[in-house]
Order: structure tokens, then sequence, then C-alpha cells
């Protein structure tokens, strides 16, 4: 099920987890709320999704003009990941994909991808300055 959604910023960057190991995090704001997914390496060889976290006072480093997307939390359409995908109102272009991929797998991993539309890019663009 996909619900048309506003998508206003993107941030992606590593960081280190309570292990000092490198950790995958990327924030989305939708519908002017934040969202931060936090990669779990597990054990090294296999990592995850943490469950998404609100964030309440977060102001995202890479803001732009609201994108009307589709929601998804893909789980039915494809079997071995579970995560939220933002795709393009047409449905033709993954915009955003975060969550754990192959998860039914002896090995799954943290997936965060990040992919703007071309029109989309041209506004971030536009918003930085470019």
């Amino acid at each position: 099920m996909s619900f048309v959604c506003t998508l206003s910023a993107v941030d992606q960057w590593v960081d280190e987890d309570a292990y000092c190991e490198p950790v995958q995090v990327m924030v989305v704001r939708i519908d002017d709320k934040c969202w931060k997914f936090v990669e779990n390496p597990s054990d090294g060889y296999r990592s995850y999704a943490e469950a998404p976290e609100r964030l309440e006072n977060y102001s995202p480093k890479n803001a732009f003009p609201g994108y009307p997307v589709l929601l998804s939390f893909e789980q039915d359409d494809d079997p071995n990941f579970e995560g939220w995908e933002a795709r393009t109102l047409d449905g033709s272009h993954s915009i955003f994909r975060v969550g754990t991929d192959e998860s039914h797998d002896w090995y799954p991993c943290f997936v965060a991808n990040y992919s703007p539309p071309e029109d989309l890019g041209a506004v971030i663009e536009h918003v930085e300055g470019g």
C-alpha cells in the first residue's frame, strides 16, 4: 500500500555506534516530520535497519521545497526487502529506499539509497545556491 506524501529533505552520513563501529544513517523529512534510520552492523557480516526514530528538533542540512512522492513500506512487493521506499508519483523512479535487503537470507544488509529524479536535483541545486 502506498500513500502520497511530501518529501522535503534527505540527509545521509556515517556515524559510530556504541562500539565505535561505523554505521550508515539516513534522515528523511516526510510531511514535515523527520525520520531517522540507522544501520545495525550486527556481527560485521550481517547488518540490518533499526526501527525508525522520529526526530522532534532536527534541522535537515539537505532541505528542499516539498516534492510529492508515493511512500510505501515494502515487504509484500519484494519479499527480500523490508523497509520504506519513496517513488515518483508515476512510480517510474525510486527516490529513496531504506531498510534491510535480503532480509530472509543468511547475510541481510542495510540499504540507504537516495537518487533524486532530475527535476528534484535541479530544485536542490537551486536551493543550495548552485
